[in-house]
């Protein structure tokens, strides 16, 4: 079973005092739009839109959650027949060697 361990990115005697004016982020909302997936590089595929009927208040958003169970999986399959799956499984040596990469990048 995995442990949960707070990772110290930024310690505090490594972070230095930054001077900052101003910063403005904007990101481009779309009014109604539709979520797609896609192949390389094929015709994107629309597997959800916005109802033009929704309570403006309300986010619209598409959320996945894949827990890590044997057989949960997502799948799409595309016209010309292939399909994309999204799935857990045992952590492989491949899956062991990337995480210990990256546990390298963060120290």
């Amino acid at each position: 079973m995995a442990k949960n361990k707070q990772l110290d990115l930024f310690p505090v005697e490594e972070m230095k005092e930054m001077e900052v004016e101003s910063v403005t982020l904007s990101q481009e909302k779309f009014e109604h739009c539709e979520w797609c997936y896609q192949f390389d590089d094929e015709e994107p595929q629309i597997f959800a839109w916005t109802d033009d009927t929704i309570d403006s208040t309300e986010e619209p958003r598409v959320s996945f959650t894949i827990g890590n169970q044997k057989e949960a999986y997502i799948t799409f399959s595309a016209p010309n027949g292939r399909t994309f799956k999204l799935f857990p499984r045992e952590l492989s040596e491949g899956g062991k060697e990337l995480r210990e990469k990256s546990k390298l990048k963060t120290q």
